[in-house]
Parts: C-alpha cells; structure tokens; sequence
C-alpha cells in the first residue's frame, strides 16, 4: 500500500478542507511533518486508520472526531459533516477511500458537572472504488474486505504511528504483539486454521475407526482419542497462559515506564534492565551448555571401554610382534582363546557360553583372510576408541567447568538485580516503594507462569511421541476389513495433509523471519531501531 493523498474536513484539529500529498517518487519518496505538540501530527495517522478502518486509535470516541469549531457554528439543531479522504495505490491499482460522519441534530448542553459538551446523532458511511486508467471509479461492494486483504487491520498499527510507536514496540512485552502482526500480514493464520481443521477430522476419523474396530485395534483408537483430547486441552491451557504471560509482560512494562519518569532513581531503573537482559542470555548460555552435555554424555559409555581398549591394543602387539598376526591367525589367535578361556579383555570364556558359541562361529564360517583383515584394522580402531574416550573425557571436563563459571555469573548477576529492587522498596517515597510492589509482583508472576508453561510443553511432547508410538502399533495391527480400511485412508490423508501444512508453516515462518528481520533492520536501523529487542518479538 502506497499512501499518495491525503483529504480531512472537520477532523479534530483540521477544520474545513486541508490537503496533503506524499512524495511518491522512488528517489525523493520521504514527507517529512513538523510542527509543534498539539498541532495534529498524530491526529494525522489516526484520520488514516479511522477513514480505512474505522477505528479511533489514540481517539476516544465519535463525539471527540468532529472539530469543535464547526460544531460550535452549527445552528441549533444543525449538521456537520467530518470527512477523510485517502488515494492509495497498491499492487498496480489506484483506489480511493473515503469515509464520512455526519453529525446530525448538533445541540449544546451541560452536564451534572456544569461541564458544556455537544451532543448528536453520528450517521458513517465509507466509500471505496478503484480507479480505472480512464480516471474512471468503479465502486467496491464490500471495501471493509478489500482494504483488510490489502493490510490487515492487526498490522496497520506498523505502519501508521508516530516516532513514539518506534519505542514503545522495541521494549519488552510487546514481542507477542509484533509477532501476531507479522503472521497477519503474511496471513498465516490461513494456514493455522487449516491445521485446526485438520486437526478436527483426524480426531473424528479416530473416533468412527474405534467403533468399527475390535480387540486390540479397538484400545488402541480409545487410547490415541484419549491422547488428542489431553493434547488440546493442554494446548488450550497453553494458550490461556501465554495470553496471561503477555499481559504480565506488558504490566510489568508500564510500571518500568513509570519508574523511569521518576527522575531520582532512573539510573537504578535503567541498571535493573540492563541486569535482567543480561540474565536472560546467561540463562539461554546455561540452557545451551547443558544440552551439549547431554550429547556429549549420550556417547560417555565410550570412556568406561578405555581402559579395556588398551588391554586388547596390548595383546594385540603381543601377537604381532610373535608373528602370529596376521599369519595363522585363524588357528592360533581364535584357538588360543578357547584353549586358555581367556578373552581379550581379560574375562574367563565358560564352556557353551555365547561368547564360546562366538568364536566357534567365527572359525567355521569366516571365509579365509577375513579374520586376519579384521584383526590388522583392530589396532587403529581401538586407537580411535582411546582418543575418543580421551575427547569425551575432556569435553564433559570443560562443559563442566563452563556451566559452573555461568553459575556463578547468574548468582552475581541475580544478586545484583536483587540489591536494586530491596533498594527501590526501601524508598520512603510512596509511589516508587508501592509501584515496586507491584512490579515484584507481576515479575513473580511472570516466573511462575513460565515454570508453568514449560511443564505443559513437556507434556504435550511426551503425548505427542506416545501418540507417534500408537500410530505404528496401529499400523501393524490394522485388518483389511473393507470399512475400516477407507476410513484408515481417509485419516491417512488428513494426517498427512495435517503434517505437510505444519512443515510448510514451520518452514515458511524460518524464511521469512530473516528476510522480514534483515529488512527491518535496514528500514529501522536509522531511527536507531533496537534490533536485539525486535530479534526477540520476531520468532
């Protein structure tokens, strides 16, 4: 959308008919607007929402649009009309919007207070048509819904604001805000719905399956109904939560703001939040640490095999140096265990054993030269399990040592933020001590609310992954029953299509994230944008 006029009469500050015309040029395409505070800057942006939208951003209501002036020269019982006009082109076509309040039957009156406002009938109306190259207009039978295909009303809010929207979407609280915005315009809403949908008849095709169904297969529909019913309960908590977590987010926002207009403990305020930030990456450090250790740990087995690795690296030079490897080998090295009954790793071989069992395969059916093929590679793959175990060793080592030095710089940091807050509580000054009261408050809130929805991602996973293991079960155990059979492939299909849709969604939400965060960045980064909070409100 490329905003190219602008028309208001009788809106608010702007009394009869006044104009304005943006720079559409593509080398000299910035208006700049100046003037002094109360002048109607902002007014400015809300006459735009409010012609394309209808909605009063930053306005009260229908009584405070129409300009007082004109109201005050109706005649008794007389009409006023406020307009806003808005040309616009967008996708290769010129449209223009117009929407219109008539304020019929204006009257002076007083209220209990003795207070003069003006009251009147408000008649709205809008009107959209598209311009044709002859300059002719062809009306629009529903504009609500063309404007809101063109930019969603969820999203207009990023694009028509003033200077101080800049830095009130770049402060913490509002990531979830900039976040639904962003997949309005990208309408991947259609796509969540879909997965809903779908979500819907996979759930309905299990249910028919489970009573047509018998035995085994039978339970096994039951359970996996039952695991969907958990998941979208959890779910829907899930979503309550993270409403309840985003609202805490902004409350604890506001009080932060209103701190700061404090002048006497600013630099308190501003220190606070430059500790909680730095908490929030010490913690996403100690998350990471601790997952490298786990995979690290998935292959520790290794280091407990060392020591009997370099016992087997031991006899195996022993051989060699006698000659007997790789000649003979057959005989000699295999024969020479089950006559000593000793193995390798130094553990007695027991008559019919399976490691007896073993090497008697090993003589019978190894084709010749393959166990002297083997036992020539043997050296350097224990070599390799040696070093390995070694690296092992030493990596968890250092992990270790990594998260207690991130430990300790959580504890310092933590204790730091906690001297700020016990200092502003104990202000005697009442509207700092209460209003960090209540800031505590919503931050133990916070806390809580995130240990919540933690737990309920856990849980949701573990359905999931048993649902996963149900869905084989039932595979195997499906009949060729004709009925059951269709239905089995029409949930085959809705799953799938189910699947599909949430891998393209995943996958299209990554793409987009970096092209949308490298060109905000670019658009942004002049009015000094602060990129590592619009990171976080991305994704």
């Amino acid at each position: 959308m490329l905003i190219k006029k602008v028309t208001l009469k009788n809106f608010r500050q702007y009394r009869e008919e006044q104009t304005i015309e943006f720079a559409t040029d593509k080398e000299k395409n910035v208006t700049i607007i100046y003037g002094e505070m109360g002048c109607g800057k902002s007014n400015l942006f809300s006459a735009i929402n409010w012609c394309l939208y209808g909605e009063l951003d930053g306005v009260g209501s229908d009584s405070e649009i129409v300009n007082k002036a004109a109201l005050s020269e109706a005649s008794d019982m007389g009409d006023v009309e406020t307009v806003v006009k808005v040309d616009f082109s967008h996708d290769g076509k010129n449209y223009h919007c117009i929407r219109t309040l008539k304020a019929k039957g204006v009257s002076l009156i007083k209220d209990k207070g003795g207070n003069e406002r003006f009251t009147y009938l408000p008649e709205q109306e809008l009107y959209l048509c598209t311009i044709r190259g002859t300059g002719e207009c062809e009306r629009d039978n529903d504009p609500t819904r063309t404007i809101h295909s063109i930019l969603p009303s969820e999203m207009r809010k990023y694009f028509f604001f003033d200077g101080e929207k800049i830095d009130e979407l770049s402060k913490s609280g509002h990531e979830d805000e900039v976040k639904n915005g962003i997949k309005a315009v990208l309408q991947l809403d259609i796509i969540t719905r879909a997965i809903n949908h779908l979500k819907q008849v996979c759930k309905e095709y299990d249910r028919k399956l489970e009573m047509y169904s018998t035995g085994e297969l039978k339970g096994l529909y039951g359970r996996r109904s039952e695991i969907n019913d958990e998941i979208d309960d959890l779910e829907e908590k899930q979503s309550e939560l993270q409403n309840e977590r985003s609202k805490a987010e902004k409350l604890k926002s506001e009080y932060d703001n209103r701190l700061l207009e404090l002048g006497e403990i600013k630099e308190q305020v501003e220190q606070r939040s430059r500790l909680e930030n730095r908490l929030e990456d010490l913690n996403d450090e100690f998350k990471n640490n601790e997952l490298k250790m786990k995979d690290v740990a998935t292959k520790s087995f290794i280091v407990l095999s060392e020591r009997i690795c370099n016992e087997a690296t031991k006899i195996v030079d022993q051989k060699r140096q006698k000659g007997e490897i790789p000649t003979g080998i057959r005989e000699t090295f295999l024969n020479d265990l089950l006559g000593n009954r000793i193995c390798i790793c130094g553990r007695h071989i027991k008559e019919n054993s399976p490691e007896e069992r073993a090497i008697q395969r090993r003589l019978s059916d190894t084709k010749p030269g393959k166990i002297e093929e083997l036992i020539l590679e043997l050296p350097g793959k224990l070599n390799f399990l040696s070093m390995e175990a070694g690296r092992i060793a030493s990596d968890l080592e250092g992990l270790h040592n990594e998260k207690t030095k991130i430990n300790y710089k959580l504890e310092e940091t933590e204790g730091e933020k906690m001297n700020i807050c016990e200092s502003l509580k104990s202000i005697e000054t009442e509207n700092i001590s209460d209003l960090e009261l209540k800031r505590e408050e919503t931050d133990d809130r916070l806390s809580k609310l995130k240990i919540d929805l933690s737990r309920i991602s856990e849980q949701i996973e573990d359905l999931k992954s048993e649902s996963n293991t149900l869905k084989g079960k039932i595979d195997k155990a499906t009949t060729k029953e004709k009925r059951e059979t269709e239905l089995k492939k029409n949930s085959c299909v809705a799953e799938q299509s189910r699947s599909v849709l949430e891998k393209i969604n995943e996958r299209f939400i990554h793409d987009m994230k970096e092209e949308i965060q490298a060109y905000s960045q670019e658009i942004f980064g002049s009015l000094i944008w602060k990129s590592s909070q619009f990171n976080k409100a991305l994704w």
